[in-house]
C-alpha cells in the first residue's frame, strides 16, 4: 500500500486515470477481493481472475466516487455480481447442479459476513507487511502458514527460544498495529 496516496488523492486518482491510483487501489483491496470472490465461487484462480479483470474494468470506466466507502462499496458489488454471473456461466456449460445450490446458500446476511471477513483478512495482511523483518517471517509462517514454533525455527534457521520470543514481540506489535488502524486504541 502506498502510505503517500491518502483516500480523497486516491479517488481524484482514479478519475483521472492515474497508474499510481491504481496500484494503489490494487494494493489496498486486492487480497480481500480475492478472499470475498472466493468464498462465493469457491475457486482461488477464478477469484483471483475476476477480481483483477473487476479492478481493470472499474480502472477503464469513467466513475466518480464521493467517497472510499462508496468505492468499496461498488467494489463488493461487482465482486459479488461477476462470481454470481461466473457460476450461472458454469452452470449452463457444464450443468453443475451443485455450483447452483451454493450460489442458492448465499444470503445478504452471508454476504455482509464475507465482506466483513475479508476487510479484516486485509487489515491482518496490511499489519504484517508493516512489521519490522525480524518479526514478520515468523509471524508469516505462524498465522498465515500454520507452522509450529519447532517448525518455524527449523525453516528459518534460529532457536526454538528465539522464535518463541520474537513471535510473542511479533504478535504485541501486531495487535498494536490493528487496534491503532481500526481507531480502538
Amino acid at each position: 500500500m502506498n502510505p503517500n496516496l491518502h483516500d480523497t488523492e486516491l479517488l481524484i486518482g482514479l478519475k483521472q486515470k492515474n497508474r499510481a491510483a491504481f496500484t494503489d487501489l490494487f494494493n489496498r483491496y486486492y487480497l480481500q477481493l480475492c478472499y470475498f470472490a472466493e468464498k462465493i465461487t469457491a475457486d482461488n484462480p477464478v477469484a483471483q481472475d475476476i477480481v483483477s479483470e473487476s479492478l481493470v474494468k472499474l480502472f477503464q470506466r469513467d466513475l466518480d466516487f464521493p467517497s472510499i466507502n462508496q468505492l468499496r462499496s461498488f467494489l463488493y458489488n461487482t465482486i459479488r455480481n461477476a462470481c454470481v454471473d461466473y457460476l450461472r456461466a458454469t452452470k449452463r456449460h457444464y450443468n453443475f447442479q451443485t455450483e447452483l445450490s451454493y450460489l442458492g446458500q448465499i444470503k445478504e446476511d452471508n454476504i455482509e459476513g464475507l465482506i466483513i471477513r475479508a476487510e479484516v483478512l486485509g487489515a491482518i495482511h496490511a499489519a504484517i507487511k508493516d512489521l519490522p523483518d525480524r518479526y514478520k517471517k515468523i509471524i508469516e509462517l505462524s498465522l498465515l502458514e500454520g507452522k509450529t514454533n519447532e517448525e518455524i525455527a527449523i525453516d528459518i534457521g534460529i532457536a526454538g527460544q528465539s522464535v518463541r520470543n520474537r513471535k510473542s514481540e511479533g504478535l504485541k506489535l501486531l495487535r498494536t498495529k490493528l487496534l491503532k488502524k481500526t481507531g480502538l486504541l
